[in-house]
């Protein structure tokens, strides 16, 4: 199941929405219960899109990351088509032209780590190690 999630991340890498109080802080960052209603933000979509409620997401605790293959535009933005997604993967499935790399700075380990940023908007991705990246 997670390598068929990944191919489905890999190809559909520029459909990509985050929930939106992981980019937006002054969002409501309470535990949700259910998607219904959440914001996400979208790759390449300015306003704010909702999980659809015929997803079987939408009765489920909001995912942070997901990739969409379809949006239907009504009295709200709804994504439907929808895959849960780990965000460590776009690091290396959007590079180079959706990612991109902090300096590498040591962590409290001694290990070289960078912080990937996704798309257009700089969206923050989990850290990475520097050396990773070289393969």
């Amino acid at each position: 199941l997670k390598v068929l999630r990944q191919l489905l991340a890999a190809g559909f890498i520029d459909q990509v929405a985050i929930r939106k109080d992981r980019v937006d802080p002054s969002s409501a960052s309470a535990q949700y219960a259910t998607s219904k209603g959440i914001p996400y933000r979208a790759l390449g979509i300015a306003e704010d899109v909702f999980i659809h409620p015929s997803s079987v997401l939408a009765n489920m605790s909001p995912p942070e990351y997901v990739v969409f293959n379809e949006v239907v535009r009504t009295s709200r933005i709804w994504l439907k088509g929808l895959t849960v997604i780990n965000p460590a993967w776009l690091s290396s499935l959007g590079k180079p032209s959706l990612c991109t790399f902090s300096k590498p700075t040591k962590n409290m380990e001694g290990v070289l780590m960078t912080v990937p940023r996704f798309g257009p908007d700089g969206w923050e991705l989990p850290p990475v190690k520097a050396d990773a990246l070289q393969k």
